[in-house]
């Protein structure tokens, strides 16, 4: 089993597009990623020793409404369906 460590609120811009190119190829710009980061109430992240394989971002309007996204699974999740640990096809 991979020994995954949990950040807080310590996402960058970079390893957010990071992740999102294992996933879903060209990533946001530079700016635009820094922007969705600066209006980000809590993130979540979680590595694989130096490699980021998830992230979550909270969003809301500080008053009523909050919104929780998973955004990005990394799309390593092991070769073999028993060593998925993400359940990622």
């Amino acid at each position: 089993m991979a020994d995954l460590t949990v950040k807080y609120n310590e996402l960058t811009a970079e390893q957010f597009i990071e992740l999102w190119e294992t996933v879903w190829g060209d990533g946001p710009s530079l700016a635009q990623t820094q922007l969705a980061m600066q209006h980000t109430l809590f993130r979540v992240s979680i590595w694989d020793a130096d490699r980021i394989v998830a992230m979550a971002r909270m969003l809301g309007d500080m008053g009523l409404n909050y919104y929780c996204f998973l955004n990005y699974i990394h799309r390593w999740a092991g070769s073999h369906p028993a060593e998925n640990r993400w359940n990622v096809p």
